[in-house]
């Protein structure tokens, strides 16, 4: 995986990444928060999928699983850059302490 992929600028501005950052960072509740961002979403974009559908002359059940789809791709991008965000922040972390926690630690930090 490339490095720029992980550390994506625009990451912030993803539907959902707030609650996807507390859910990795093992906050209580974020499960819940999580849930119900992906709830609340899929209530206002399922709607909206059937609707366009039906001025297109499309199959209702087509577009709500779309819909569906949609939301679930949206939540999963917000998870993986939350989950890369989270291993970066540790890693360097990680270094820092290497570096100026422990004697001899900065030789074997990679």
């Amino acid at each position: 995986m490339p490095a720029e992929w992980s550390t994506w600028p625009a990451a912030r501005h993803l539907p959902g990444i707030e609650q996807a950052r507390a859910y990795v960072g093992g906050e209580p509740g974020a499960g819940w928060a999580l849930a119900l961002d992906v709830g609340t979403r899929s209530i206002v974009v399922v709607p909206a999928a059937v609707g366009v559908a039906a001025l297109l002359g499309s199959d209702y059940r087509r577009a709500a699983w779309l819909g569906l789809g949609l939301v679930a791709v949206v939540e999963l991008v917000a998870l993986y850059h939350a989950r890369a965000e989270f291993r970066s922040g540790a890693q360097k972390a990680a270094q820092k302490a290497a570096l100026t926690g422990q004697p001899g630690a900065a030789d074997q930090v990679g």
